[in-house]
């Protein structure tokens, strides 16, 4: 931004433009993790399905 301000203008562009996709990609990662990460609801299920399993086997 400061380039921008001292009138340097392809820099300043280039890194608004860098900035910007590197914002991008955190929101886009943040937003495949959460879509990607299993629920709270499914990981208790399945901590509740393992734990009756071991039982049956005697561990």
């Amino acid at each position: 931004m400061a380039a921008l301000l001292r009138a340097d203008t392809t820099t300043g562009v280039q890194g608004a433009f860098q900035l910007f996709l590197t914002g991008a990609a955190l929101v886009y990662g943040l937003l495949f993790a959460k879509l990607v990460s299993p629920t709270q609801r499914l990981l208790a299920s399945l901590e509740f399905t393992y734990r009756k399993f071991f039982e049956k086997q005697g561990r």
